[in-house]
């Protein structure tokens, strides 16, 4: 299974992506809401953990980039940090 996870606290992304890596998930880190986009086009998560606060697009863009661009249903958590 295919996680994005959209964080710009390298700290919290890290100890995230860790932990689910161990668990056995393959994870597709990205530092602010531009990647997080292009990585969701290009990668089609299964799914996606993104902030609420990300520099140049926001986690409700990318809840509705999600909806707009995916054909599959993939869902989405936000969390605030």
């Amino acid at each position: 299974m295919k996680i994005l996870i959209a964080e710009d606290d390298t700290l919290i992304q890290k100890t995230v992506c860790l932990k689910l890596q161990k668990e056995g998930f393959e994870v597709i880190p990205c530092n602010d809401g531009k990647a997080a986009l292009e990585a969701l086009q290009r990668e089609m998560p299964d799914i996606v953990l993104t902030d609420m606060m990300l520099p140049y697009a926001s986690g409700l863009e990318i809840v509705s980039a999600v909806k707009r661009i995916t054909e599959k249903s993939i869902p989405v958590i936000v969390f605030s940090t």
